[in-house]
């Protein structure tokens, strides 16, 4: 018995369709994760600063806004940190996830620190800011190249 073929507009299953990618498109995906693995806490590292910066100036519907990116940025993060956590730990799911938003939130708090009380306590949070960042754009990087398509 033959089938007709059907035509629909409905999407093939990918896992059937999918074919191996080219290594230069390999690469480039590559390349692009673990740029956004990077830059991630950097942007959040940046809009705090912005942030801060403008409420500082007498700007506080910019300096909102600027918080409200920054809260939607760590949003993105906290799930893959807290994922790579327990993935890597094997920490339950509570403790990742309470890591995960220590982690960020101690980047947010070192740069409003330097913002709105630039005490002696500058090397501390350049320092703390570092390793932290060095952290969270590891495990950001680790969580997305171990993502499942």
């Amino acid at each position: 018995m033959s089938r007709a073929k059907t035509h629909s507009l409905a999407p093939k299953d990918d896992k059937a369709v999918r074919k191996k990618p080219s290594p230069a498109l390999a690469r480039f995906r590559t390349g692009m994760t673990v740029a956004l693995g990077v830059g991630i806490p950097l942007l959040s590292l940046a809009l705090s600063k912005i942030g801060g910066t403008l409420a500082l100036e007498g700007q506080p519907l910019l300096s909102a806004f600027a918080a409200l990116l920054m809260l939607s940025v760590l949003t993105v993060s906290l799930s893959h940190l807290a994922w790579a956590i327990g993935n890597i730990t094997g920490a339950d799911k509570r403790a990742s996830w309470a890591l995960a938003v220590s982690l960020d939130l101690t980047l947010v708090l070192c740069e409003l620190v330097r913002v709105f009380a630039p005490l002696d306590l500058g090397w501390v949070c350049l320092l703390l800011m570092a390793s932290v960042a060095g952290f969270s754009m590891s495990l950001n990087v680790y969580a997305f190249l171990h993502h499942k398509r």
